[in-house]
């Protein structure tokens, strides 16, 4: 039995009590996390299929210290499993405290890595390892002062690449060569107005998409279609009526089609899940309950 084996199987049995989702349907009101409970101070930083199941998982962090001013954090795992339930967290990373996170398979092992932001802007990377955690944080790029992250294949080679925002609103794109390593950040954006993004592919086309929104500016969730050549379209409109922030993609139930979560704008309660069509549209939103 391998060491990843071995974790998964502690991971699933640290989830006794898990959190479905609710079967009413509320109706839609008119980054850098997710809170997940008012008693608790653990946010939602990425999404992915860590444990391999099919089934995305939540990276969740939490502070050392929830009652200090500054505090190290923790990053956990929940694991997803295909009824839209998830399990209690599993720390795999203690005393980690970075500005943005993303997860992807950057290096083609078949291991989600982790990229994160400092908070003096610098892009890292620290690699999934065999025991089901992460190696020793390696620098990727310190050139602009990156601050939001998100990864996927946004050219459509099979590769994870990175797109991040700076504080100026730069949008930067670093091409992944697939082992681990990236090309040179190159501008692809400038006065990019959405500081809010999370990356999916939404209509299954094979290629990551850019969900984008100023939730101060208007109440409405845009997309921007990568055009496969490290640039992207004018984003266009995706959903409306939308007071939710913080939206993240991932396949919850393992139907091989890219769902989305997001949270209440300004609200620490009631995640919301919305399953994905596969053509860019989305069904009615189901609440995520926690236990």
């Amino acid at each position: 039995m391998s060491a990843r084996t071995v974790w998964t199987a502690g991971l699933l049995a640290a989830a006794a009590a898990t959190a479905t989702l609710a079967t009413t349907t509320p109706a839609l009101a008119v980054g850098t996390g997710q809170a997940i409970g008012a008693q608790h101070a653990e946010n939602i930083v990425a999404v992915g299929d860590f444990d391999g199941d099919g089934a995305a998982d939540l990276f969740t962090s939490d502070p050392d210290d929830p009652n200090a001013m500054v505090s190290p954090e923790h990053l956990s795992v929940r694991a997803g499993h295909k009824d839209g339930s998830f399990g209690s967290p599993v720390t795999v990373l203690p005393k980690w405290g970075p500005w943005g996170a993303a997860v992807a398979d950057v290096n083609g092992d078949g291991k989600l890595d982790l990229l994160s932001s400092d908070s003096q802007g610098r892009l890292s990377l620290r690699t999934g390892t065999t025991a089901g955690g992460f190696s020793d944080e390696r620098v990727l790029d310190s050139g602009p002062r990156y601050g939001h992250i998100v990864a996927g294949d946004f050219t459509g080679n099979g590769k994870a690449d990175v797109v991040a925002l700076d504080g100026a609103r730069n949008l930067y794109l670093l091409e992944g060569h697939g082992d681990g390593t990236f090309a040179q950040a190159r501008q692809v954006a400038k006065d990019w107005r959405f500081p809010d993004l999370s990356a999916g592919d939404v209509n299954g086309d094979g290629v990551s998409e850019l969900l984008v929104q100023d939730h101060h500016a208007e109440d409405k969730l845009h997309v921007a279609f990568a055009d496969k050549k490290g640039g992207f379209a004018d984003p266009q409109l995706l959903l409306d009526h939308w007071n939710f922030e913080q939206a993240m993609t991932g396949d919850f139930n393992g139907d091989g089609k890219t769902d989305l979560i997001a949270k209440p704008y300004m609200s620490i309660w009631a995640q919301q899940l919305w399953l994905g069509n596969g053509d860019g549209t989305f069904g009615a939103p189901s609440v995520v309950k926690y236990g």
